[in-house]
């Protein structure tokens, strides 16, 4: 099983390049995927099935999993995800960032603050 931590520890790493925003752009998308695929190993590993697995409608059907689940830990979860994917979506496609460098940090932050509130 792939260990999707690993991504996180890359997207710390790309973030120590503050001068390219390549890295930068690629740490923020590093540090969601880490962050989605903990959740779904977590969620999986509590009994829930994903029938999105392996689609693009999975994203939103991890961030509704945490964020109607009822506990106030996966309420800040579902908002730390949802954070992370648009500002993924935002690095990715688009041209111009604003702050990026700020952008990068903050995917850090919530990336482990996900990593601290579900053990897998």
């Amino acid at each position: 099983m792939f260990p999707y931590d690993g991504y996180l520890r890359l997207a710390k790493k790309l973030s120590t390049f503050v001068d390219n925003e390549a890295c930068l752009r690629s740490a923020v998308s590093r540090a969601y995927y880490a962050s989605l695929y903990k959740s779904i190993r977590f969620a999986e590993g509590k009994g829930a099935t994903f029938l999105c697995k392996g689609k693009s409608e999975i994203h939103r059907e991890v961030v509704d999993y945490f964020k109607y689940n009822g506990d106030i830990f996966f309420d800040l979860v579902s908002a730390e995800l949802g954070r992370l994917r648009k500002d993924r979506n935002n690095c990715d496609y688009d041209d111009n960032v604003k702050n990026i460098k700020k952008t990068a940090e903050n995917a850090i932050i919530d990336a482990e603050a996900i990593f601290n509130k579900i053990v897998v």
